[in-house]
């Protein structure tokens, strides 16, 4: 993680050079301990910096596929996917960062994006249910995805309110680019 807050510091002051390294060093310390959600992010923020040979590539996607499995959902995810698939997820992440108390989104809005936690802690609240005496919540943290997307072809709606707790990082991708990938 300080790597990763490292090259975002240089990288925010346009010392390039050295924040290409400091990615490059937090991708592959991130990928020795398995997180390979955090470690897909510090590559995408290392190749936005200078674009990767093919074989940079598929290095690092056999990597992704060494470490994946395990039972965190995205893990098991980016590992099962194939090159190409892994590249075209990468290339149209988003990044979202939220403050404690902003949602990500409400009950009821219509859902267009799936999300996944890079770091940081949220709180997906359920709405009140007649004779409840309170609302469910669920925590969500690192290496959770969440997002009411399904089915691709229909149109959908958030069942619940998603709500930053802590200072969090985010990916997304929207409804159609998932469906065309």
């Amino acid at each position: 993680d300080l790597y990763r807050k490292f090259a975002d510091l240089l990288a925010g002051r346009k010392h390039e050079d050295a924040a290409l390294l400091a990615y490059h060093k937090a991708a592959a310390l991130y990928l020795d301990a398995g997180m390979v959600l955090q470690s897909i992010v510090a590559k995408i923020l290392e190749w936005s910096i200078v674009k990767p040979s093919h074989r940079e590539g598929l290095d690092f996607h056999k990597m992704v596929r060494r470490k994946g499995g395990g039972d965190m959902p995205s893990q098991v995810l980016f590992s099962q996917l194939d090159y190409e698939e892994v590249v075209a997820l990468m290339l149209r992440l988003t990044r979202v960062r939220l403050s404690p108390g902003e949602a990500v989104y409400d009950a009821g809005q219509e859902s267009t994006d799936i999300y996944f936690i890079v770091s940081g802690e949220l709180t997906e609240t359920l709405p009140q249910l007649e004779g409840a005496e309170s609302a469910s919540a669920i925590a969500l943290a690192e290496n959770d995805i969440f997002g009411d997307i399904f089915p691709l072809e229909e149109e959908s709606f958030c069942r619940a309110r998603v709500e930053a707790n802590t200072a969090v990082e985010l990916v997304k991708i929207s409804k159609p680019v998932l469906k065309a990938i």
